[in-house]
């Protein structure tokens, strides 16, 4: 009998290395500067098959053109090479495919070298090839290889003349060019590594930004100081190519990896873009017109403004109308009270003070091409009509119906705040409450389906964010020798949904479990309300004294066994539950650094509290027995009932907490609202097994996907650095000026987390303002790094 041994899902992964080395070299004279940079970057993740690579190298030099020109240029180009990016989640993640796929018994090193059919070729398959689907896991880890080269060039020029006494000019241009070149190699699957995939992708972009600026400073007597500014620029997006070649149907030659060896004609696709992805290879042009200027009395009171206006060519529609000119203006004053001869003359413990407000607008604009590729159609395939001849399909172009009247989104902003220090700055307050109201929101509304379309775009909500923020910084301890100053950080933000748009009570922002939850913009409520018809039912029938309880039945697309489980809400009654909302009730952070002598000692806190998570993981892996939350009821010693059935004895049995849905008789007794404890007392029913138990909680067919939505708060310990300046006794002879090491911990771990089971909470799927579904992804990466930084 071979023994139960459990694995180690961490062991598939490996120590990833970060090795940059940067050399600089600079020098100039009074007329002119320069610096010149290369860093060779050598990193591979803890993914076992993955790589970058970068190169990069850096030049800037300034000039001084006689007493009135300053030129200040700049140039760097990048070159970096990425062998298969990491899954970010999804079925092929590591830690999903772990959970979900197999028991905590399979032995994944095993599979790791085992997954490929010796005697036939190809991938392992089928219950007694892949029992555990580790074979395909692997697979598409080490036989799935992409490669992608990118090269980015980024120039910049400065032009400065001073035109007269208090007045400048400015020009500045800059230009950033990009192309990549990819490459696909999946090996065959079948018999013989028969299948198979070859994939060349080629593309490009560049973009062009030229700005003009007047800058104008005067003082006015002794009293009032005048800068202002008035300019314009023009960015381009000049747009790009792509090209993607793809064999179809497979390679002739397994393992020949060419376009040619296609089994089909090969297939290519040129500029096939999305604009929602793919925006910075679509055209685009931003022209702007803008004014700033600040006036300031006797240094103390402060009064600024800003107005622009901003042309775009996303906003204009084929037959050149369109709402594409807008105007953002922001308006500041503040007081440096400090100033006041009163306070500055007197011996205070008051350091500096200063109080502020401002109000300003900004904005956003549709990506490119997005009001003029929705609305219309083009042919899409053939179909047969009743006398069997061929008519033209025609489908709109897009999914989405077009908006001959899209403006750009806006945002209102309204901050007050204070920045007071005491004791010569070793004691420091910033405060600041802020409200910022999003209007105009560019979203896709679901249509009927009878319109031929999925959405139309729409401008709709007003979005509101109102907090505080208060930075608190300190010198508690300055001697000659030691030194200690510490920062702490909070933020509260409260994030409503004022309004939406006619008739429309809620929109999704983003989806779990497939589309079993979602989080919601509901009007009236807090930005990301979790939605779903997935969670526990709540009995409200016929017995009043069960109202409140869980509610147990047999789910309509069936349970393990065929014992009683846990009903869904929507299943129960047809209702949705609102369990909570995706927001955190405050962020925190603080800095506690450290002197002595000539070393150095920084440790940073991050914490987060409140907000909703939703884990795929957990779901998935608790029907699997993955989770240590599954130990419970397994057997005796976790608390297990024992039971017989037809297979024998057992002591893995578990009393579900909850009552029976009405309707349901067991034996001639009707035991609607009855608890479940109940009727085992009364030996209507026995003990659910702890693997049918654990399997019908959170089994796609029949799972409480509330069970698996938990708080997401932590404290994490984000950095720990320890640094040293050794003596110039040491290294003078060497002709350095300087010489530090470091060495630096990051992500070392949480002081405290209330993620269930090992769940990484901060491994959600997408970083979306509606992201809050966990699907695999990486475990939770603890990095240390040691640096030498030499000066000479």
């Amino acid at each position: 009998m071979v023994p139960w041994v459990a694995n180690n899902p961490l062991k598939f992964f490996q120590t990833g290395k970060y090795i940059n080395t940067n050399l600089a070299v600079e020098g100039g004279n009074e007329g002119s500067t320069y610096r010149f940079s290369v860093s060779d970057l050598q990193n591979n993740s803890i993914m076992p098959n993955n790589k970058l690579q970068r190169d990069a190298f850096s030049l800037r030099a300034t000039h001084k053109i006689g007493s009135l020109i300053n030129l200040d240029a700049s140039v760097s180009y990048t070159m970096s090479t990425i062998k298969n990016p990491i899954w970010q989640g999804g079925n092929y993640s590591p830690l999903f495919a772990f959970t979900y796929f197999m028991p905590r018994n399979a032995p994944i090193e095993w599979w790791r070298n085992n997954y490929i059919d010796t005697i036939n070729g190809g991938q392992k398959t089928g219950p007694s090839g892949d029992p555990y689907y580790l074979a395909h896991t692997m697979w598409n880890y080490f036989q799935d290889n992409s490669t992608q080269k990118e090269n980015n060039l980024l120039a910049n020029i400065d032009l400065t003349i001073k035109l007269a006494p208090g007045l400048s000019g400015l020009v500045r241009s800059n230009v950033n060019t990009y192309n990549d070149n990819s490459e696909e190699k999946v090996n065959g699957t079948g018999r013989g590594f028969s299948g198979g995939s070859y994939v060349l992708t080629k593309s490009s972009y560049q973009n062009v930004r030229v700005q003009g600026l007047l800058n104008y400073t005067k003082d006015f007597g002794e009293d009032f100081n005048l800068n202002a500014s008035a300019g314009g620029e023009t960015y381009r997006r000049l747009g790009g190519q792509s090209i993607k070649l793809e064999t179809q149907g497979g390679l002739l030659a397994p393992g020949l990896y060419n376009i040619a060896n296609s089994v089909s004609p090969a297939k290519i696709t040129v500029n096939n873009y999305d604009p929602n992805v793919d925006a910075p290879y679509l055209k685009f042009r931003n022209d702007a017109v803008y004014v700033m200027g600040d006036l300031t009395w006797k240094n103390m009171l402060t009064a600024n403004f800003t107005v622009r206006n901003d042309w775009v060519s996303s906003l204009t529609y084929k037959d050149g109308h369109g709402k594409y000119s807008i105007v953002y203006p922001s308006f500041g004053l503040a007081w440096t009270f400090t100033e006041l001869p009163s306070i500055k003359n007197s011996n205070t413990i008051l350091s500096f003070g200063k109080l502020r407000a401002s109000l300003g607008w900004s904005g956003s604009y549709p990506t490119a091409y997005y009001t003029n590729t929705a609305g219309f159609y083009s042919a899409n395939g053939t179909f047969n009509t009743r006398s069997n001849s061929t008519q033209q399909l025609f489908t709109f172009q897009s999914s989405s119906i077009g908006n001959p009247n899209l403006i750009a989104e806006r945002a209102r902003e309204l901050e007050f705040g204070a920045d007071i220090r005491f004791f010569h700055n070793r004691l420091g307050f910033d405060v600041a409450w802020y409200k910022k109201n999003s209007f105009n929101q560019i979203l896709p509304l679901n249509t009927p389906v009878e319109s031929g379309a999925s959405s139309q775009a729409i401008n709709a909500g007003n979005i509101q964010n109102q907090g505080l923020e208060i930075l608190m910084t300190a010198t508690p301890v300055q001697t000659r020798d030691f030194t200690w100053n510490s920062s702490i950080n909070f933020t509260r933000n409260r994030n409503k949904v004022i309004s939406l748009y006619p008739g429309v009570t809620s929109y999704d922002l983003e989806l779990a479990f497939g589309a079993d939850e979602h989080a919601q913009a509901i009007a009236g409520k807090s930005y990301g309300t979790v939605v779903t018809g997935y969670g526990y039912a709540i009995y409200n029938g016929k017995n009043a004294a069960a109202t409140g309880q869980k509610v147990l039945g047999l789910a309509p697309y069936g349970t393990t066994g065929g014992y009683y489980s846990y009903l869904r809400s929507q299943d129960y009654d047809g209702s949705t539950k609102q369990l909570g909302s995706i927001m955190e009730n405050w962020l925190g952070s603080t800095t506690q650094s450290f002197r002595y002598k000539n070393f150095n000692l920084s440790v940073q806190v991050d914490a987060k509290y409140g907000g909703l998570m939703a884990s795929a993981s957990h779901q998935y892996g608790s029907a699997g027995g993955s989770f240590k939350n599954s130990l419970k009821g397994r057997d005796a010693a976790s608390g297990g009932i024992a039971y017989t059935d037809g297979s024998g004895s057992h002591n893995d049995g578990i009393i579900p907490d909850g009552v029976f849905a009405d309707g349901i008789t067991i034996s001639g007794t009707d035991v609607s609202g009855m608890s479940y404890a109940d009727a085992y007392k009364a030996k209507l029913v026995g003990p659910v097994p702890a693997y049918a138990y654990y399997g019908n909680l959170s089994q796609w067919s029949s799972g409480i996907r509330e069970y698996s939505t938990f708080e997401n708060s932590w404290i994490a310990v984000r950095e720990v650095s320890v640094g040293y300046d050794l003596p110039s006794s040491i290294y003078k002879k060497a002709k350095f000026s300087s010489l530090r090491v470091t060495v630096t911990g990051r992500n070392l771990g949480y002081l405290y987390k209330t993620a269930k089971d090992g769940i990484n909470p901060e491994g959600l799927y997408n970083n979306n303002s509606g992201g809050f579904a966990e699907y695999g992804g990486l475990p939770y990466t603890r990095s240390l790094g040691f640096s030498v930084k030499a000066g000479f």
